[in-house]
């Protein structure tokens, strides 16, 4: 299913958190599970969040706490989001729905989906209905450097030289200043 610009459904939304929560990414940190799970529930519930409230219910500081005295929620934003960025390239790298939180965004989370993962996905139908599919350019790099380096590069001169006695030359050349007669 391609996701285009779908927008997720609140049930997504809440699976993804569900399964952040459950991650071993945030399962010794508890305080940072109350805070993410805070600002997601209260973004669906429509209620708004601010610093002074996060402090008192999360990190339980008192009614008459100044947060421009102590960062202590901001400190916990930016651990946060280390998290995230952490879960997203271990265990939720083929989650589907990304939860992530801008900053300077407030404490809105942003809920996007995972293009690698769809993509992943449908390379996986298209490979179970036709084959596997043609290597990566980057792979036949790769054999390139592996044997016959030097074959390559040669290749290479080769062909820019030949598109440069067209009349054709390579626009990188030219702006390098490297032109072949």
């Amino acid at each position: 299913m391609s996701t285009g610009n779908a927008i997720p459904t609140r049930e997504e939304k809440e699976d993804q958190l569900a399964r952040i929560l459950a991650s071993s990414t945030l399962a010794k940190n508890q305080t940072l599970q109350q805070l993410l799970e805070r600002l997601v529930i209260d973004h669906l519930d429509g209620k708004p969040v601010n610093e002074d409230t996060l402090g008192r219910e999360v990190y339980g500081k008192p009614k008459g706490w100044v947060p421009m005295q102590e960062a202590v929620v901001r400190e916990g934003m930016r651990n946060l989001r280390k998290r995230l960025n952490l879960y997203y390239r271990a265990e939720g790298h083929d989650d589907r729905l990304i939860v992530d939180f801008p900053k300077r965004t407030g404490y809105t989370p942003r809920f996007s989906y995972n293009a690698a993962a769809d993509a992943e996905e449908t390379v996986r139908r298209f490979e179970s209905d036709f084959g596997p599919r043609v290597p990566r350019p980057d792979a036949l790099r790769e054999d390139c450097h592996g044997a016959g380096g030097l074959d390559c590069l040669a290749f290479l001169l080769c062909s820019r030289l030949r598109a440069s006695r067209r009349g054709n030359p390579d626009v990188r050349s030219v702006r390098r200043g490297l032109r072949v007669p």
